[in-house]
């Protein structure tokens, strides 16, 4: 094979690839009334795990990575002030996360008036939500206010390959909290 012709299947392959990290679905929302500027810390929630332990750490290194681009670091659940949760799908058809607040005293927060230990204290939605295979949810909440501020929601077939899959999640990723309310600080 000609060294040209392997460089042009090269360049086709390369662009085939971005395309596919870059052919996910996203969709994000956030609450306009929120100051993200005045967030500086968070800390994990209670997240719904691939079945792949791998792929639970390519998730979280990405979620990390995006946070902390953008000036959050990551403290204890009772001092942050976002708590953060995902939700994957991976190699199961349907994933479902019942709606409980994850601010509430069982991460650190601050019970919300009428809590008791068989109630959350507020009208929690009586179904969860679907996670549907090869989808990933990024939801953020604000710890002191209980409530949601920003959600990201992708779906895309992940490749099989090790890999291709590491960068596609990362991508993917990246591309989800390109559109997050603040950017990546220098």
């Amino acid at each position: 094979m000609s060294r040209k012709l392997r460089n042009s299947m090269c360049a086709i392959c390369v662009t085939v690839l971005v395309g596919m990290a870059f052919s996910a679905k996203i969709k994000t929302d956030s609450d306009k009334t929120a100051d993200f500027s005045s967030y500086k810390t968070y800390a994990w929630g209670e997240n719904l795990d691939p079945p792949r332990a791998g792929a639970k750490l390519i998730i979280t290194g990405a979620i990390k990575d995006a946070l902390e681009s953008r000036g959050l670091q990551q403290q204890q659940s009772e001092y942050a002030d976002l708590i953060v949760r995902y939700q994957a799908a991976g190699d199961s058809d349907l994933n479902f996360s019942l709606a409980n607040d994850p601010t509430y005293a069982q991460v650190g927060g601050v019970p919300v008036p009428g809590a008791t230990a068989w109630s959350a204290g507020f009208n929690v939605p009586s179904s969860g939500r679907y996670v549907r295979k090869g989808t990933l949810v990024i939801d953020i909440f604000d710890r002191r206010q209980h409530k949601l501020i920003w959600s990201a929601n992708a779906s895309d077939t992940i490749h099989e390959s090790t890999g291709k899959a590491i960068k596609q999640i990362n991508n993917i990723v990246s591309a989800m909290f390109a559109r997050y309310p603040t950017r990546v600080r220098e």
